[in-house]
């Protein structure tokens, strides 16, 4: 939950608050966090002050944007199996994303804001490539993974072989 704040003038004996459209109530605190938890929207927090005297100040106010709920999981992809130890994995770009946290083999390769990673010298055997989405406020999505096959092994050469002699022309 966010926490507001506003200075305390030496002359303020009291604050009036309104929070997001709610009925004003006074205060002499300069802080105020909401009691419950927000949901994803905008809330604005209106203050005025008053002095000893009684003189109400005009309201000042402050906006926030509450965004709790992360954008979507990417759907990574690659040829597989392959025979190539340099792959390039790719998704579609995820809406609200602005980068993209990335894993390869469970160990965290940073993040970026394309929709693609490359790998190099991958060894022969099973690779899990892992991408989350990152939104502007922070929240991470599930990975998506998607497991690559390299294949460095030619097949056993095969013999063939038939009877000999044979009658069968």
């Amino acid at each position: 939950r966010p926490t507001w704040n506003w200075i305390l003038s030496s002359d303020t004996a009291l604050f009036g608050v309104i929070f997001d459209d709610m009925d004003e109530f006074t205060t002499t605190s300069s802080t105020y966090t909401p009691s419950n938890p927000l949901t994803d929207k905008s809330y604005t927090i209106k203050v005025r002050a008053k002095d000893a005297i009684g003189n109400w100040s005009a309201y000042g106010q402050s906006t926030v944007v509450v965004d709790i709920t992360s954008a979507g999981i990417p759907v990574p992809s690659t040829n597989t199996p392959t025979k190539n130890t340099s792959v390039t994995w790719t998704w579609t770009a995820v809406s609200e994303a602005s980068t993209y946290r990335l894993k390869l083999n469970g160990e965290r390769k940073g993040d970026n804001n394309a929709t693609s990673y490359t790998a190099t010298n991958l060894t022969e055997g099973n690779h899990t490539f892992e991408v989350a989405s990152i939104d502007n406020a922070g929240n991470v999505s599930e990975y998506g993974k998607h497991i690559l096959e390299v294949d460095l092994t030619a097949p056993p050469i095969s013999k063939p072989s038939t009877s000999t002699p044979t009658n069968n022309p």
